[in-house]
């Protein structure tokens, strides 16, 4: 099961260019199981209704594309991601954790791809074109 993160699902609404767009085609190519939460949905259709509020509909159309499960985390994981990342991304964090997914897919090295983030998740933290080059592309 891969989770996108917002940065992926607002890259790919963007540009049908570029690694985030590839995976989601390959998704939807491979019916690769996809997971997301409320609060990705959430944060990409307010970005995108903020700055390209013309991609909105594109961004509908990816998501409902993959059918992708929602998965809403709970308090107990909420509290513990909060002890590894911002306020703000723990919550998308502990969605992933939650879910026990296998991959996290984001564009965010700032906050997620970080040695404290990544060594305490059973999962990898990808960059969307690192995870085409070592899983999809094979």
């Amino acid at each position: 099961m891969i989770f996108l993160d917002s940065s992926v699902w607002i890259a790919a609404s963007l540009s049908e260019q570029g690694a985030s767009a590839e995976i989601i085609r390959q998704v939807i190519n491979k019916r690769l199981p996809v997971i997301s939460s409320p609060d990705v949905f959430e944060e990409v259709t307010r970005n995108l209704n903020e700055k390209y509020p013309v991609k909105v509909q594109s961004f509908l159309a990816l998501f409902d594309s993959v059918h992708a499960v929602l998965i809403q985390p709970d308090k107990k994981t909420i509290l513990k991601a909060k002890k590894l990342i911002n306020v703000f991304d723990a919550v998308i964090l502990a969605a992933a954790m939650k879910a026990n997914c296998d991959f996290f897919i984001t564009l965010d090295r700032k906050h997620f791809i970080q040695p404290r983030v990544m060594g305490a998740v059973s999962f990898p933290i990808l960059l969307p074109g690192d995870f085409l080059n070592k899983y999809l592309t094979k």
